[in-house]
């Protein structure tokens, strides 16, 4: 089993790109949890592209909006620097029942998310949302985690999110 990062990298080397892939993330975290670790990550990896996906935690444990707006904003204020930020948006359909908060919550998040990242010159929402919901053989039967293949479609589909980036 090979997971996005791996996948995204190989793509990336078989393009004669020399970039490197790094994932900073935890699985199931919330924006602010991100927070403690994302400032040294940046000063680290001095990236030029950074991809998040972040707000699935969030909207899971039914943070509020104000609580969400702040921990984007901190991340937008974090990040204002990189000359390219790409924030997924949360996927909807097809999540399983037993991630209520999460189902209940991503609009919300969505919407306080393109409100914020729209104030950014650097920022952009990339259509997570849209991506997923024409692809639902890519997930297991929850609804949130990638298939194997599916990991193969996402690796392809942050290519294109940081093809996207000016330079």
């Amino acid at each position: 089993e090979q997971g996005w990062v791996a996948l995204l990298q190989a793509r990336l080397r078989a393009k004669g790109y020399g970039h490197r892939v790094v994932n900073a993330s935890s699985s199931g975290e919330t924006t602010g949890g991100a927070l403690a670790r994302l400032p040294r990550a940046l000063a680290t990896h001095r990236p030029a592209i950074v991809i998040v996906e972040l707000g699935s935690g969030d909207a899971q444990q039914r943070h509020t909006d104000a609580g969400m707006r702040a921990d984007i904003r901190r991340v937008l204020h974090l990040t204002r620097a990189i000359p390219c930020v790409r924030w997924l948006s949360l996927k909807i359909a097809g999540v399983n029942a037993f991630y209520q908060g999460y189902v209940e919550r991503a609009d919300d998040f969505n919407r306080i998310l393109a409100q914020e990242v729209a104030r950014h010159a650097n920022a952009r929402v990339a259509p997570y949302r849209q991506w997923a919901a024409a692809r639902p053989d890519s997930f297991k039967a929850d609804g949130l985690h990638h298939t194997e293949p599916g990991k193969t479609r996402f690796a392809a589909f942050i290519d294109g999110v940081a093809g996207n980036c000016p330079g």
